[in-house]
């Protein structure tokens, strides 16, 4: 059900978005999407199958997602898009495994 929703939902918003805006009326729309498909399949999760209740992980992949798109906007002219995206994923993945593995300190 939330997978037919969310593509009723995308070509909809591509219906009216593409027309006015070129592409980046789609990634608008796809952003929007992936919006509503977070939130609904995460009220889903919640309702039908386990309640979720940390919260932590959604602002630390916001956060970390906000560095990994600071870092790409600077790098984008300085490196190819054969690098960059790998790179990308390695910033994204490396800064939630710091987040999750925090190194300890000695007293």
């Amino acid at each position: 059900t939330l997978m037919g929703t969310g593509l009723a939902f995308n070509v909809l918003l591509n219906l009216y978005l593409i027309p006015r805006y070129s592409h980046r009326g789609a990634a608008i729309a796809m952003l929007l999407t992936e919006g509503y498909m977070f939130v609904f399949g995460f009220i889903y999760l919640s309702a039908k199958l386990t309640k979720l209740n940390q919260f932590r992980f959604v602002f630390q992949s916001a956060l970390a997602a906000l560095c990994m798109g600071i870092l790409l906007w600077f790098l984008r002219d300085k490196l190819s898009i054969f690098f960059l995206i790998p790179f990308a994923g390695l910033v994204y993945v490396g800064i939630m495994a710091l987040w999750h593995y925090p190194v300890k300190r000695k007293a």
